[in-house]
């Protein structure tokens, strides 16, 4: 679930078994180092 406060307009998504689909875990491998600020090169 998204809510976009600026046009404010709420979207459902679905993606099949959450988190623990495949290509989620492949996502959150390469997001979450970004995410608490650091580079995946350093």
């Amino acid at each position: 679930m998204h809510f976009d406060a600026y046009h404010q307009k709420l979207k459902l998504t679905w993606r099949p078994f959450g988190n623990a689909n495949p290509l989620q875990q492949l996502l959150l491998k390469f997001i979450r180092p970004v995410l608490r600020g650091r580079s995946r090169d350093r």
